[in-house]
């Protein structure tokens, strides 16, 4: 399962997660999540601004409890052992470990991560800065939307996948 988030800045200390998108590698089925922050007083206003967040984009969003399990659930569809995949996992994988642990979810990816930057990287593409808007476009892939989401940069990360 190919997983990507959007958060409300890049420390999971403070910062946390605001969206989440999926896309089962092997059947191309999605998933998109909103989720409910609950300290969106402590966003980095540039974030919110990348992420297109606005209150009122998110009245429909779950809480981050429902949504991890939701994410468990998807990764679990067509596999008997979860495997998360992502552009830069590092960086989604510090924030879900955490919200897993706060919630009191048993994190379902330990030790099963694979980065797609990192194939990138292996197949050639270190001609540009290492974000995933210049590996699709090293690849002729079809960037991710603006403002960011998370089913954007998931579909994105897919299809470069593919291409590798």
């Amino acid at each position: 399962m190919i997983v990507d988030i959007e958060t409300t800045g890049t420390n999971p200390d403070i910062h946390e997660i605001i969206e989440i998108g999926a896309v089962n590698e092997v059947t191309g089925e999605t998933l998109s999540l909103k989720v409910v922050p609950i300290r969106p007083h402590t966003a980095d206003p540039r974030a919110l601004e990348v992420n297109g967040y606005k209150p009122e984009y998110w009245e429909d969003a779950v809480t981050l409890g429902f949504a991890l399990m939701r994410l468990k659930q998807f990764s679990l569809k067509g596999s008997k052992l979860p495997l998360m995949l992502g552009y830069n996992v590092s960086f989604d994988r510090m924030f879900l470990e955490k919200a897993y642990r706060e919630c009191g979810i048993v994190y379902p990816f330990n030790y099963r991560h694979i980065d797609i930057m990192s194939m990138v990287y292996a197949n050639g593409g270190r001609e540009e800065a290492p974000s995933l808007k210049n590996a699709c476009e090293y690849y002729n892939i079809a960037p991710e939307q603006e403002p960011h989401r998370a089913i954007g940069g998931a579909l994105a990360a897919y299809e470069l996948l593919k291409k590798l």
